[in-house]
Protein backbone atom coordinates (compact mmCIF):
# COMPACT_ATOMS: atom_id res chain seq x y z
CA UNK A 1 0.00 0.00 0.00
CA UNK A 2 1.22 3.27 -0.88
CA UNK A 3 1.77 5.99 1.95
CA UNK A 4 -0.92 9.00 2.27
CA UNK A 5 2.04 11.59 0.95
CA UNK A 6 2.48 9.45 -2.23
CA UNK A 7 -1.07 8.41 -2.78
CA UNK A 8 -2.00 11.59 -2.83
CA UNK A 9 -0.05 13.26 -5.27
CA UNK A 10 -2.24 11.14 -7.47
CA UNK A 11 -5.86 12.72 -5.97
CA UNK A 12 -7.24 16.12 -7.08
CA UNK A 13 -6.13 18.76 -4.68
CA UNK A 14 -10.46 19.30 -4.44
CA UNK A 15 -10.57 15.90 -2.56
CA UNK A 16 -7.45 16.23 -0.01
CA UNK A 17 -7.68 20.07 0.70
CA UNK A 18 -11.10 21.54 2.20
CA UNK A 19 -12.25 24.69 1.15
CA UNK A 20 -14.80 27.21 2.13
CA UNK A 21 -16.36 27.12 -1.17
CA UNK A 22 -15.89 22.74 -1.02
CA UNK A 23 -17.42 23.29 1.97
CA UNK A 24 -20.54 25.13 0.97
CA UNK A 25 -21.17 22.65 -1.76
CA UNK A 26 -21.01 19.29 -0.13
CA UNK A 27 -23.39 20.69 2.16
CA UNK A 28 -25.71 21.75 -0.85
CA UNK A 29 -25.24 18.73 -2.36
CA UNK A 30 -26.47 16.47 0.87
CA UNK A 31 -29.65 18.49 1.13
CA UNK A 32 -30.36 18.14 -2.24
CA UNK A 33 -29.73 14.70 -2.16
CA UNK A 34 -31.70 14.22 0.93
CA UNK A 35 -34.63 16.36 -0.28
CA UNK A 36 -34.71 14.45 -3.69
CA UNK A 37 -34.20 11.09 -1.49
CA UNK A 38 -37.69 11.79 0.49
CA UNK A 39 -39.65 12.80 -2.60
CA UNK A 40 -38.94 9.72 -4.58
CA UNK A 41 -39.69 7.58 -1.23
CA UNK A 42 -43.03 9.21 -0.76
CA UNK A 43 -44.27 8.70 -4.19
CA UNK A 44 -43.14 5.20 -4.37
CA UNK A 45 -45.75 4.83 -1.26
CA UNK A 46 -48.23 6.43 -2.18
CA UNK A 47 -50.21 5.89 -5.45
CA UNK A 48 -49.53 6.86 -9.18
CA UNK A 49 -52.96 5.62 -10.61
CA UNK A 50 -53.72 5.39 -14.41
CA UNK A 51 -57.46 5.35 -15.83
CA UNK A 52 -58.90 4.15 -18.91
CA UNK A 53 -62.34 4.84 -20.57
CA UNK A 54 -64.86 1.42 -21.06
CA UNK A 55 -68.43 1.04 -21.78
CA UNK A 56 -69.82 0.85 -18.44
CA UNK A 57 -71.78 -2.82 -19.08
CA UNK A 58 -68.26 -3.73 -19.59
CA UNK A 59 -66.63 -3.52 -16.34
CA UNK A 60 -66.48 -6.27 -13.61
CA UNK A 61 -67.03 -5.10 -10.30
CA UNK A 62 -66.15 -7.79 -7.80
CA UNK A 63 -68.16 -6.65 -5.08
CA UNK A 64 -71.07 -6.31 -6.86
CA UNK A 65 -74.16 -8.76 -7.53
CA UNK A 66 -75.76 -7.13 -10.15
CA UNK A 67 -74.02 -4.19 -12.39
CA UNK A 68 -77.29 -3.35 -13.69
CA UNK A 69 -78.54 -1.92 -10.58
CA UNK A 70 -77.43 1.46 -8.62
CA UNK A 71 -78.51 2.69 -5.32
CA UNK A 72 -79.38 6.62 -4.54
CA UNK A 73 -78.67 7.90 -1.10
CA UNK A 74 -79.83 10.94 0.01
CA UNK A 75 -80.78 13.48 3.03
CA UNK A 76 -82.65 16.43 2.47
CA UNK A 77 -84.55 18.71 4.50
CA UNK A 78 -87.82 20.68 2.73
CA UNK A 79 -88.22 23.68 4.63
CA UNK A 80 -92.03 24.36 3.94
CA UNK A 81 -93.45 21.19 3.06
CA UNK A 82 -94.69 19.19 6.17
CA UNK A 83 -94.06 15.36 6.71
CA UNK A 84 -97.49 14.15 6.02
CA UNK A 85 -97.47 16.20 3.27
CA UNK A 86 -94.18 15.42 1.51
CA UNK A 87 -93.60 12.57 -1.07
CA UNK A 88 -91.12 11.05 -3.06
CA UNK A 89 -91.24 8.80 -5.63
CA UNK A 90 -88.47 7.80 -8.65
CA UNK A 91 -89.90 8.36 -11.98
CA UNK A 92 -89.34 7.01 -15.75
CA UNK A 93 -89.35 10.19 -18.02
CA UNK A 94 -90.58 8.45 -20.73
CA UNK A 95 -94.00 7.34 -19.69
CA UNK A 96 -94.22 9.79 -16.49
CA UNK A 97 -95.25 6.73 -14.08
CA UNK A 98 -92.71 5.42 -11.33
CA UNK A 99 -90.16 3.13 -11.24
CA UNK A 100 -90.44 0.14 -9.63
CA UNK A 101 -87.58 0.17 -6.73
CA UNK A 102 -86.32 -3.32 -6.17
CA UNK A 103 -85.46 -2.00 -2.23
CA UNK A 104 -87.00 1.48 -0.50
CA UNK A 105 -85.51 2.49 3.01
CA UNK A 106 -85.95 6.06 3.89
CA UNK A 107 -87.62 7.97 6.82
CA UNK A 108 -89.24 11.21 7.10
CA UNK A 109 -88.59 12.88 10.00
CA UNK A 110 -90.73 16.75 11.07
CA UNK A 111 -88.27 19.56 11.86
CA UNK A 112 -88.43 22.64 12.78
CA UNK A 113 -86.63 25.76 11.32
CA UNK A 114 -85.80 29.51 11.57
CA UNK A 115 -88.23 31.51 8.58
CA UNK A 116 -85.40 32.39 6.08
CA UNK A 117 -86.15 36.29 4.82
CA UNK A 118 -85.04 35.74 1.32
CA UNK A 119 -87.76 32.90 0.74
CA UNK A 120 -91.09 33.34 -0.21
CA UNK A 121 -93.72 33.79 2.81
CA UNK A 122 -96.54 35.29 3.84
CA UNK A 123 -96.96 38.42 6.57
CA UNK A 124 -99.21 36.63 9.07
CA UNK A 125 -102.02 39.09 10.32
CA UNK A 126 -100.92 41.15 13.64
CA UNK A 127 -102.84 44.28 14.56
CA UNK A 128 -101.51 45.08 17.59
CA UNK A 129 -98.49 43.64 19.50
CA UNK A 130 -99.74 44.57 22.94
CA UNK A 131 -101.32 42.53 25.80
CA UNK A 132 -104.63 43.18 27.28
CA UNK A 133 -104.31 42.95 30.85
CA UNK A 134 -107.56 43.33 33.87
CA UNK A 135 -106.93 46.89 34.31
CA UNK A 136 -107.43 47.43 30.58
CA UNK A 137 -111.25 45.44 30.71
CA UNK A 138 -113.12 48.88 30.01
CA UNK A 139 -111.47 50.01 27.17
CA UNK A 140 -111.90 46.18 25.70
CA UNK A 141 -115.45 46.75 26.40
CA UNK A 142 -115.49 50.02 24.64
CA UNK A 143 -113.36 48.61 21.61
CA UNK A 144 -115.72 46.45 21.17
CA UNK A 145 -118.92 48.76 21.34
CA UNK A 146 -117.29 51.01 18.60
CA UNK A 147 -117.02 47.35 16.39
CA UNK A 148 -120.11 46.52 17.02
CA UNK A 149 -121.21 49.87 16.00
CA UNK A 150 -118.87 50.21 12.81
CA UNK A 151 -119.66 46.67 11.42
CA UNK A 152 -122.85 45.53 13.12
CA UNK A 153 -122.80 41.98 14.82
CA UNK A 154 -124.00 39.90 12.56
CA UNK A 155 -121.12 40.77 10.28
CA UNK A 156 -118.99 40.15 12.74
CA UNK A 157 -120.16 36.82 14.03
CA UNK A 158 -120.71 35.29 10.31
CA UNK A 159 -119.10 32.84 8.70
CA UNK A 160 -117.21 34.10 5.44
CA UNK A 161 -117.87 31.18 3.74
CA UNK A 162 -118.90 33.08 0.18
CA UNK A 163 -118.47 36.80 -1.15
CA UNK A 164 -121.95 36.63 -1.99
CA UNK A 165 -123.80 35.87 0.96
CA UNK A 166 -125.19 39.06 2.41
CA UNK A 167 -122.26 40.00 4.32
CA UNK A 168 -119.55 43.09 3.30
CA UNK A 169 -116.35 41.03 4.87
CA UNK A 170 -114.45 43.96 4.37
CA UNK A 171 -112.18 43.58 7.94
CA UNK A 172 -110.88 40.31 9.02
CA UNK A 173 -108.56 41.96 12.07
CA UNK A 174 -112.24 43.59 12.95
CA UNK A 175 -113.33 39.91 13.99
CA UNK A 176 -110.53 38.82 15.43
CA UNK A 177 -110.45 42.11 17.76
CA UNK A 178 -114.36 41.32 18.57
CA UNK A 179 -113.97 37.94 20.21
CA UNK A 180 -111.15 37.11 22.81
CA UNK A 181 -110.52 33.90 21.11
CA UNK A 182 -111.83 33.27 17.23
CA UNK A 183 -111.00 29.37 15.83
CA UNK A 184 -111.06 29.95 12.34
CA UNK A 185 -111.42 26.77 9.58
CA UNK A 186 -109.55 28.14 6.43
CA UNK A 187 -111.13 25.47 3.18
CA UNK A 188 -111.02 25.22 -0.22
CA UNK A 189 -114.53 24.54 -2.12
CA UNK A 190 -112.58 22.17 -4.57
CA UNK A 191 -110.58 20.41 -1.91
CA UNK A 192 -112.00 16.66 -1.25
CA UNK A 193 -110.51 16.46 2.28
CA UNK A 194 -112.58 19.95 3.49
CA UNK A 195 -115.95 18.34 2.02
CA UNK A 196 -115.70 15.04 4.11
CA UNK A 197 -114.70 17.47 6.81
CA UNK A 198 -117.42 20.30 6.45
CA UNK A 199 -120.52 17.59 8.55
CA UNK A 200 -118.46 17.75 11.16
CA UNK A 201 -117.11 21.13 11.41
CA UNK A 202 -120.50 22.78 11.24
CA UNK A 203 -121.26 20.19 14.52
CA UNK A 204 -117.99 20.77 16.39
CA UNK A 205 -118.21 24.69 15.13
CA UNK A 206 -121.63 25.04 17.42
CA UNK A 207 -120.51 22.99 20.13
CA UNK A 208 -117.78 25.43 20.22
CA UNK A 209 -119.20 28.64 19.80
CA UNK A 210 -121.75 27.37 22.65
CA UNK A 211 -119.55 26.39 25.24
CA UNK A 212 -117.87 28.63 28.30
CA UNK A 213 -114.78 29.05 28.58
CA UNK A 214 -112.79 30.27 31.59
CA UNK A 215 -109.33 32.08 30.82
CA UNK A 216 -106.18 32.47 32.96
CA UNK A 217 -107.25 35.12 35.54
CA UNK A 218 -111.03 33.54 35.63
CA UNK A 219 -112.81 35.40 33.45
CA UNK A 220 -115.41 34.03 31.19
CA UNK A 221 -114.12 34.53 27.36
CA UNK A 222 -115.46 35.21 23.99
CA UNK A 223 -115.50 32.43 21.79
CA UNK A 224 -116.63 32.36 18.00
CA UNK A 225 -115.92 29.57 15.60
CA UNK A 226 -115.77 30.61 11.87
CA UNK A 227 -115.06 28.85 8.56
CA UNK A 228 -113.33 31.22 5.80
CA UNK A 229 -113.88 30.14 1.67
CA UNK A 230 -110.08 30.55 0.42
CA UNK A 231 -111.29 30.56 -3.13
CA UNK A 232 -113.43 33.47 -2.78
CA UNK A 233 -110.96 35.33 -0.27
CA UNK A 234 -107.91 33.98 -1.82
CA UNK A 235 -105.86 37.28 -1.33
CA UNK A 236 -107.07 37.19 2.39
CA UNK A 237 -106.22 33.11 3.06
CA UNK A 238 -102.33 34.42 1.48
CA UNK A 239 -101.95 37.35 3.35
CA UNK A 240 -102.56 34.62 6.38
CA UNK A 241 -100.13 31.89 5.07
CA UNK A 242 -102.53 29.20 4.51
CA UNK A 243 -101.40 26.73 2.27
CA UNK A 244 -102.92 23.55 3.15
CA UNK A 245 -106.54 22.51 3.64
CA UNK A 246 -108.88 22.61 5.83
CA UNK A 247 -106.74 25.07 7.90
CA UNK A 248 -107.75 25.69 11.58
CA UNK A 249 -106.14 28.11 13.61
CA UNK A 250 -107.09 29.59 16.51
CA UNK A 251 -106.37 33.91 16.87
CA UNK A 252 -106.19 35.74 20.09
CA UNK A 253 -107.82 39.40 20.36
CA UNK A 254 -104.16 40.64 19.40
CA UNK A 255 -104.05 38.93 16.21
CA UNK A 256 -101.58 35.86 16.96
CA UNK A 257 -102.50 32.63 16.19
CA UNK A 258 -101.31 28.74 16.68
CA UNK A 259 -102.58 26.28 14.38
CA UNK A 260 -104.20 22.99 15.01
CA UNK A 261 -101.95 19.41 14.39
CA UNK A 262 -104.19 16.85 15.88
CA UNK A 263 -106.68 14.38 14.56
CA UNK A 264 -109.70 16.02 13.20
CA UNK A 265 -112.51 14.93 15.21
CA UNK A 266 -115.01 17.11 18.00
CA UNK A 267 -112.98 15.76 20.55
CA UNK A 268 -109.63 16.94 19.68
CA UNK A 269 -110.44 19.99 18.53
CA UNK A 270 -112.23 20.98 21.75
CA UNK A 271 -110.18 19.88 24.12
CA UNK A 272 -107.16 22.02 22.07
CA UNK A 273 -109.56 25.41 22.28
CA UNK A 274 -109.94 24.57 25.77
CA UNK A 275 -106.44 24.10 26.62
CA UNK A 276 -105.06 26.95 24.40
CA UNK A 277 -108.22 29.34 26.07
CA UNK A 278 -106.79 27.93 29.83
CA UNK A 279 -102.60 28.69 29.50
CA UNK A 280 -101.56 25.26 27.90
CA UNK A 281 -100.19 27.55 24.68
CA UNK A 282 -97.64 29.85 26.55
CA UNK A 283 -96.56 33.29 25.23
CA UNK A 284 -93.54 31.12 24.44
CA UNK A 285 -94.95 28.24 22.58
CA UNK A 286 -97.02 31.06 20.42
CA UNK A 287 -94.29 32.92 18.96
CA UNK A 288 -92.28 30.01 18.30
CA UNK A 289 -94.68 29.84 15.77
CA UNK A 290 -94.55 32.77 14.23
CA UNK A 291 -90.82 32.64 14.05
CA UNK A 292 -90.31 29.48 13.02
CA UNK A 293 -91.90 26.77 10.57
CA UNK A 294 -92.10 23.05 10.30
CA UNK A 295 -90.91 20.91 7.55
CA UNK A 296 -89.48 17.82 6.86
CA UNK A 297 -86.58 15.72 6.63
CA UNK A 298 -86.36 12.73 4.22
CA UNK A 299 -83.49 10.34 4.61
CA UNK A 300 -82.58 6.82 3.12
CA UNK A 301 -81.56 4.87 -0.48
CA UNK A 302 -83.31 3.55 -2.48
CA UNK A 303 -82.41 0.87 -5.03
CA UNK A 304 -83.50 0.79 -8.90
CA UNK A 305 -82.28 -0.38 -12.39
CA UNK A 306 -79.66 1.55 -13.52
CA UNK A 307 -82.06 4.05 -16.23
CA UNK A 308 -82.71 7.62 -16.49
CA UNK A 309 -85.27 8.69 -14.13
CA UNK A 310 -85.65 11.59 -11.39
CA UNK A 311 -85.83 11.68 -7.88
CA UNK A 312 -88.70 13.81 -7.34
CA UNK A 313 -89.97 15.02 -3.62
CA UNK A 314 -93.37 16.69 -4.67
CA UNK A 315 -96.51 17.85 -1.79
CA UNK A 316 -99.69 15.45 -2.09
CA UNK A 317 -101.30 13.10 -0.16
CA UNK A 318 -101.80 13.05 3.59
CA UNK A 319 -105.17 14.83 5.22
CA UNK A 320 -104.37 17.97 3.59
CA UNK A 321 -104.99 19.03 0.36
CA UNK A 322 -102.22 21.55 -0.70
CA UNK A 323 -102.61 25.20 -2.69
CA UNK A 324 -100.13 24.37 -5.61
CA UNK A 325 -99.56 28.46 -5.80
CA UNK A 326 -98.49 29.07 -2.17
CA UNK A 327 -96.00 25.47 -2.28
CA UNK A 328 -92.76 26.59 -1.73
CA UNK A 329 -90.34 23.50 -2.32
CA UNK A 330 -86.82 25.84 -1.25
CA UNK A 331 -84.92 22.82 -0.16
CA UNK A 332 -81.34 21.67 1.70
CA UNK A 333 -79.78 18.72 0.57
CA UNK A 334 -77.24 17.01 3.30
CA UNK A 335 -76.52 14.35 1.35
CA UNK A 336 -76.85 12.95 -2.56
CA UNK A 337 -74.95 10.25 -4.02
CA UNK A 338 -75.09 6.95 -5.94
CA UNK A 339 -73.90 4.09 -5.39
CA UNK A 340 -73.40 0.42 -5.80
CA UNK A 341 -76.11 -1.46 -3.71
CA UNK A 342 -73.54 -3.45 -1.93
CA UNK A 343 -71.02 -0.60 -1.13
CA UNK A 344 -70.50 0.20 2.75
CA UNK A 345 -72.32 3.69 3.13
CA UNK A 346 -71.52 4.88 6.66
CA UNK A 347 -70.40 8.78 8.47
CA UNK A 348 -66.66 9.33 8.17
CA UNK A 349 -67.16 12.48 9.68
CA UNK A 350 -69.88 12.58 6.95
CA UNK A 351 -71.71 10.58 4.77
CA UNK A 352 -69.24 8.77 2.86
CA UNK A 353 -68.91 5.57 0.07
CA UNK A 354 -65.90 3.01 0.95
CA UNK A 355 -65.66 2.84 -3.32
CA UNK A 356 -64.80 6.67 -3.59
CA UNK A 357 -61.29 6.42 -1.44
CA UNK A 358 -60.80 4.23 -4.82
CA UNK A 359 -60.78 7.55 -6.57
CA UNK A 360 -57.76 10.16 -5.74
CA UNK A 361 -58.26 12.36 -3.26
CA UNK A 362 -58.65 15.68 -5.12
CA UNK A 363 -61.76 14.06 -7.07
CA UNK A 364 -63.78 12.31 -4.53
CA UNK A 365 -65.96 15.80 -3.73
CA UNK A 366 -67.20 14.60 -7.48
CA UNK A 367 -68.76 11.55 -5.72
CA UNK A 368 -71.31 14.23 -3.75
CA UNK A 369 -71.20 17.71 -4.89
CA UNK A 370 -74.49 19.00 -3.79
CA UNK A 371 -73.26 18.32 -0.18
CA UNK A 372 -73.94 21.26 2.24
CA UNK A 373 -75.76 23.01 0.11
CA UNK A 374 -79.16 24.78 0.16
CA UNK A 375 -81.56 25.96 -2.92
CA UNK A 376 -84.51 28.46 -2.88
CA UNK A 377 -86.98 29.44 -4.56
CA UNK A 378 -87.69 33.19 -5.00
CA UNK A 379 -91.58 32.88 -4.97
CA UNK A 380 -94.58 31.06 -4.67
CA UNK A 381 -95.18 28.33 -7.83
CA UNK A 382 -92.15 27.67 -8.69
CA UNK A 383 -90.16 24.30 -9.43
CA UNK A 384 -86.31 23.57 -8.85
CA UNK A 385 -84.78 21.03 -11.04
CA UNK A 386 -81.10 19.32 -10.87
CA UNK A 387 -79.99 17.81 -13.84
CA UNK A 388 -77.13 15.48 -12.84
CA UNK A 389 -74.54 13.44 -15.46
CA UNK A 390 -73.96 10.25 -13.72
CA UNK A 391 -70.75 8.34 -14.51
CA UNK A 392 -69.62 5.10 -12.68
CA UNK A 393 -66.27 4.65 -11.67
CA UNK A 394 -64.45 1.62 -10.83
CA UNK A 395 -61.36 1.30 -8.90
CA UNK A 396 -59.95 -1.80 -6.72
CA UNK A 397 -62.01 -0.65 -3.69
CA UNK A 398 -65.40 -1.55 -5.83
CA UNK A 399 -67.54 0.56 -7.90
CA UNK A 400 -68.86 4.32 -7.23
CA UNK A 401 -70.27 7.03 -9.27
CA UNK A 402 -69.07 10.18 -9.76
CA UNK A 403 -71.67 13.35 -11.02
CA UNK A 404 -72.18 16.60 -12.77
CA UNK A 405 -74.88 18.47 -11.25
CA UNK A 406 -76.82 21.41 -13.33
CA UNK A 407 -79.88 23.44 -11.80
CA UNK A 408 -82.95 25.23 -13.34
CA UNK A 409 -85.49 27.21 -11.46
CA UNK A 410 -88.72 27.63 -13.55
CA UNK A 411 -92.34 29.00 -12.97
CA UNK A 412 -95.15 26.59 -13.57
CA UNK A 413 -98.18 28.42 -15.88
CA UNK A 414 -100.55 25.77 -15.16
CA UNK A 415 -101.88 27.00 -11.94
CA UNK A 416 -103.38 23.77 -10.87
CA UNK A 417 -100.21 22.01 -11.38
CA UNK A 418 -98.21 21.39 -7.65
CA UNK A 419 -94.47 22.08 -7.80
CA UNK A 420 -91.74 19.86 -6.99
CA UNK A 421 -88.24 19.16 -6.29
CA UNK A 422 -86.89 16.94 -8.75
CA UNK A 423 -83.65 15.05 -9.35
CA UNK A 424 -82.96 14.30 -13.49
CA UNK A 425 -80.48 11.74 -13.45
CA UNK A 426 -78.66 10.37 -16.36
CA UNK A 427 -76.52 7.10 -15.91
CA UNK A 428 -73.42 7.72 -18.64
CA UNK A 429 -73.06 4.74 -21.47
CA UNK A 430 -68.82 4.86 -20.77
CA UNK A 431 -67.42 4.39 -17.46
CA UNK A 432 -63.99 5.25 -15.78
CA UNK A 433 -61.72 2.24 -14.65
CA UNK A 434 -59.10 3.30 -12.54
CA UNK A 435 -55.57 1.40 -12.58
CA UNK A 436 -53.34 1.08 -9.64
CA UNK A 437 -49.51 1.45 -10.79
CA UNK A 438 -47.33 0.07 -8.04
CA UNK A 439 -43.78 0.96 -8.11
CA UNK A 440 -41.66 -2.14 -7.97
CA UNK A 441 -38.64 -2.27 -5.18
CA UNK A 442 -36.35 -2.48 -8.02
CA UNK A 443 -37.64 0.93 -9.88
CA UNK A 444 -37.33 2.52 -6.25
CA UNK A 445 -33.87 1.45 -5.69
CA UNK A 446 -32.76 2.41 -9.35
CA UNK A 447 -34.36 5.76 -9.56
CA UNK A 448 -32.51 6.46 -5.74
CA UNK A 449 -29.39 5.63 -6.89
CA UNK A 450 -29.92 7.61 -10.02
CA UNK A 451 -31.26 10.28 -7.92
CA UNK A 452 -28.09 10.41 -5.62
CA UNK A 453 -25.36 9.51 -8.68
CA UNK A 454 -27.04 12.12 -10.88
CA UNK A 455 -26.64 14.97 -7.88
CA UNK A 456 -23.07 14.15 -7.25
CA UNK A 457 -22.42 14.79 -10.53
CA UNK A 458 -23.86 17.96 -10.78
CA UNK A 459 -22.92 19.52 -7.98
CA UNK A 460 -18.83 18.37 -9.04
CA UNK A 461 -19.49 19.82 -12.27
CA UNK A 462 -20.77 22.73 -10.67
CA UNK A 463 -18.19 23.21 -8.29
CA UNK A 464 -15.34 22.40 -11.06
CA UNK A 465 -16.61 25.35 -13.24
CA UNK A 466 -16.91 27.91 -10.24
CA UNK A 467 -13.43 26.85 -9.04
CA UNK A 468 -12.01 27.16 -13.00
CA UNK A 469 -13.77 30.32 -13.12
CA UNK A 470 -12.07 31.58 -10.02
CA UNK A 471 -8.88 30.51 -10.80
CA UNK A 472 -9.18 32.34 -14.39
CA UNK A 473 -10.21 35.65 -12.63
CA UNK A 474 -7.24 35.37 -10.09
CA UNK A 475 -4.46 35.06 -13.08
CA UNK A 476 -5.71 38.01 -15.16
CA UNK A 477 -6.15 40.13 -11.50
CA UNK A 478 -2.42 39.32 -10.81
CA UNK A 479 -0.50 41.29 -13.80
CA UNK A 480 -2.69 44.10 -13.03
CA UNK A 481 -1.79 43.71 -9.38
CA UNK A 482 1.84 43.70 -10.51
CA UNK A 483 1.91 46.23 -12.39
CA UNK A 484 0.37 48.95 -10.20
CA UNK A 485 3.14 48.09 -7.66
CA UNK A 486 5.90 48.98 -10.20
CA UNK A 487 4.53 52.28 -10.87
CA UNK A 488 4.05 52.83 -7.56
CA UNK A 489 7.61 52.02 -6.54
CA UNK A 490 9.07 53.95 -9.62
CA UNK A 491 7.11 57.15 -8.43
Amino acid sequence: MLPASLSARWISREFVESTSAGGVFTIAAYSTMLVLFVLEFSSYLGDSPTSELRLDSALNDPYSLDNSLVRINFDIDMYSIECHNLQLAVVDPLDGLPVKALQRDYTLKPVDFYKDPEAPTANFHSQSTSRVTGTEEEQVVEKRHKLEEEDGDKELDADWASSHDGFKHQHFDHVIQFHDFTVMNFFAEWCSHCRQFSPLWMETAEAISNAEYIGKGGKKQVVKALKMNCVDFKPLCRQEGIRAFPTIRIYQTDGRAIRFEGQRTKEAIMAWVQDTIKGAAPDAYIEKHLQLQTGCRVFGHVVMPKVPGYLELFAGGGQHALDPTMTNVSHFVRHLSFASPTDSQGYFGQYRSWAAFGIPRDQRVYTHPLDGQKFSTKEFHQTFEHHIQVVSTLSSYGQTYQFQHYERLAPLSNLSEVPQARFNFDVDTFAIKIMDSDKSVYQFGTSTMAILGGTFVMIKLLHTATHGAAKAAARKLVPKRNARQQVNSLN
